[in-house]
């Protein structure tokens, strides 16, 4: 029903239901009606469950949310809207690395590689939300006249996620036998 979920949807829908040669338009359009909410329903409600509409509801849909800039645009905003990490936790750095590499991936799916970003401009919309302890790990590991991949920065954070749920968890762990003695 929205812009965002469009992508995964319609991917799904093409592997599984419109390049099936084992159903015929009908049953199609049937998937197609029942699988669909919101907006995307109301586009194709009016019409009738026949063969010769399937064709018809599947180009209005793709007209409506196939639109690649409306697409990227709003991937491009939500990174922009990634939460920044107030204090240094496992949570709040997996909630950014996840939010990233979820809209990095979409805008990828829409053919727009990342390689023709501007990296620096993303590097540092991206170290920004980082907390202040992440960040001087950051800066850290870099070297003064390299200029870091957004693949190295994902990689950090994914190894920085990794390494504060594990000492979560040994805390709790050690916390917890503490307090037994």
């Amino acid at each position: 029903g929205t812009f965002d979920q469009w992508l995964p949807f319609i991917d799904t829908y093409n592997s599984l239901i419109h390049g099936n040669s084992d159903l015929d338009k009908t049953q199609k359009f049937h998937y197609l009606k029942s699988a669909l909410k919101g907006r995307a329903k109301e586009i194709i409600e009016s019409l009738a469950m026949t063969a010769n509409n399937y064709g018809i509801a599947y180009d209005l849909l793709m007209q409506r949310f196939q639109n690649r800039r409306l697409l990227v645009q709003k991937h491009i905003r939500a990174l922009f809207d990634l939460a920044s990490i107030t204090k240094e936790s496992p949570e709040g750095t997996r909630q950014l690395l996840d939010g990233l590499q979820k809209n990095i991936r979409a805008i990828e799916l829409i053919k727009k590689p990342n390689e023709k970003w501007d990296t620096m401009v993303l590097m540092h919309l991206l170290t920004s939300k980082l907390d202040y302890k992440t960040k001087t790990e950051w800066e850290a590991k870099l070297t003064s006249d390299t200029l870091p991949s957004l693949e190295d920065f994902i990689d950090f954070l994914n190894n920085r996620c990794q390494f504060l749920e594990s000492l979560k968890d040994t805390t709790s762990r050690y916390q917890s036998e503490s307090a037994k003695t």
